[in-house]
């Protein structure tokens, strides 16, 4: 490129207007726009940086990197990010040097963002459409016609397309991020992990380490919100029940939320609203060590729509997963659930001392018919709950038919003097007292040659086996019980299918007297 000692038309002349200019306000911390001037000409560096300097252009300051040849720019261009704008010298080294420079950017960095102003002091150098056409630039001038306010309109207008650009790009990544946060947390099924999952994605969606966590708040519940998954500094208050005594400055926004179901960013903090049905509401809470910018707000409410309907999701299988395996009235393991815990123990190392047993309330039918069955239903309540009281943390408990209740666990534990020994007490039912008996069939899990079924039908006959014998007493299973119990239903189903068929006839034998 000429000096601009020896060519007039490579000056950058802002004497015209510098009298009336006036200079900007003191640079105030913040963020700035970062503009690269790319010249061999250290004049017009110079020039560039007077002419645009202590300006403010979109509420910001202008911050200016310098690079002498295409090949130092090149090097700038591979470890300084966010750069606005490139004022880029055509002629260098070469007589290409820019526009290769401008495909280097574009191709090899995949810098797209990025605005590209053409400065040239030989104008019938490059075609001007060929050249924005071709290498995405942004402008096209030559240094005669920048004066100090077509510089600074020429500028400000690519620091606005690069500022439209780059809202665009980040809110497209910001999708894809919240898409794949969606992705993981609809490949989970319980609430603890979605909770915990919550938690990262959020993070992963903001760029940062989440200090926060997640909560349920159920109505009523004067304990508070219960946490499902907390991190970071909040890390202690997991299984936890937040009261408003315990973390006051928490209450306000939380409540906040839990009424009006929406998100509410304060000074330091954020609490998003993750959905919920009935009476309980989601919600996540995370310190704001930054502003949350307006575009990171949108992205959030999109977020937090997506963990809505995975959130319904995982409620649902828990729903199903709980019709599915437990007893809706009593809370207990139901029959399904029970025999996949005795096929679990039948395949242990060793089912030596293990027993199960089936506990019937004794002529329940009839109670049920004479109190109802709204009575029988709190008399079922009642004994799932005495049981519960002595072996819930001991022994499987679960309710296998209408009044029959199954214990598995420790042979010396289910044994039928402590199990008989429950009911000696009445049960107080809707304010009196029901004195009840049951009858206990019981199987050494060692004596089982099946799977779970198996076992069931074995406790089964022994039940049944103890009820012809003696209300309110027990009987064991053995091996010939099962052998002489399905050689008699082996006979039974016999007969049955020989009477169908017609197999059954009558031969008389004579009766003869010999004298």
């Amino acid at each position: 490129m000429t000096s601009p000692s020896n060519s007039l038309n490579d000056d950058l002349v802002f004497l015209d207007e510098m009298p009336g200019a006036q200079s900007a306000a003191p640079c105030v911390p913040g963020p700035r726009w970062r503009i690269l001037i790319v010249d061999d000409d250290r004049d017009v560096h110079s020039a560039t940086t007077f002419a645009l300097a202590n300006l403010e252009m979109q509420q910001r300051q202008l911050e200016f990197l310098h690079a002498y040849s295409a090949n130092q720019a090149r090097e700038l261009l591979a470890s300084e990010a966010d750069i606005a704008v490139i004022l880029l010298d055509v002629v260098m080294e070469a007589e290409d040097s820019g526009l290769e420079l401008v495909r280097h950017i574009r191709e090899t960095l995949q810098q797209t963002e990025v605005r590209i102003i053409l400065r040239t002091g030989q104008p019938g150098y490059a075609p001007e459409l060929d050249a924005i056409r071709d290498y995405d630039i942004n402008d096209y001038k030559t240094k005669s016609e920048l004066t100090r306010t077509k510089l600074y309109t020429t500028v400000t207008t690519a620091i606005r397309s690069y500022e439209q650009i780059r809202t665009i790009s980040i809110a497209r990544n910001g999708l894809d991020r919240v898409v794949r946060a969606s992705s993981v947390l609809m490949s989970l099924h319980e609430l603890d992990d979605f909770a915990a999952a919550v938690l990262t994605q959020a993070g992963a969606l903001l760029d940062r380490e989440l200090h926060g966590f997640v909560c349920v708040q159920e109505q009523p519940n004067p304990d508070g919100p219960l946490i499902l998954a907390a991190a970071g500094r909040h890390a202690e208050l997991l299984a936890t029940y937040l009261h408003p005594d315990h973390r006051p400055e928490f209450t306000p926004a939380l409540k906040q939320v839990f009424s009006n179901r929406h998100n509410v960013y304060g000074p330091d903090y954020t609490v998003l609203y993750l959905g919920g049905s009935g009476t309980r509401v989601f919600a996540a809470l995370f310190d704001s060590d930054m502003p949350i910018a307006e575009l990171q707000r949108r992205l959030l409410s999109v977020f937090c729509r997506n963990v809505a309907v995975g959130l319904d999701n995982v409620l649902l299988l828990n729903r199903l997963h709980s019709y599915a395996f437990y007893d809706p009235l009593t809370k207990l393991a139901n029959r399904a659930r029970l025999k996949e815990l005795i096929e679990e123990a039948l395949e242990a190392t060793s089912r030596e001392g293990v027993t199960l047993a089936l506990v019937d309330i004794d002529h329940f039918a009839e109670t049920n018919d004479a109190l109802g069955h709204q009575f029988g239903d709190l008399l079922l309540v009642g004994v799932a709950a005495r049981l519960h009281a002595n072996f819930g943390d001991r022994l499987t408990l679960a309710r296998v038919g209408g009044d029959t209740f199954g214990v598995l666990g420790d042979a010396a534990l289910v044994n039928p003097s402590v199990l008989l020994a429950l009911f000696e007490q009445p049960f107080v039912i809707d304010g009196q007292q029901v004195q009840v008996t049951a009858t206990v069939g019981l199987l050494h899990l060692a004596d089982c040659d099946g799977g779970g079924a198996d076992a069931l039908k074995d406790a089964d006959i022994a039940l049944k086996r103890a009820k012809l014998l003696q209300r309110a007493g027990h009987f064991y299973f053995s091996r010939s019980m099962g052998v002489d119990v399905r050689e008699r239903v082996g006979m039974m189903h016999a007969l049955r299918n020989a009477r169908e068929r017609k197999e059954l006839f009558v031969v008389y034998q004579p009766q003869i007297d010999l004298a």
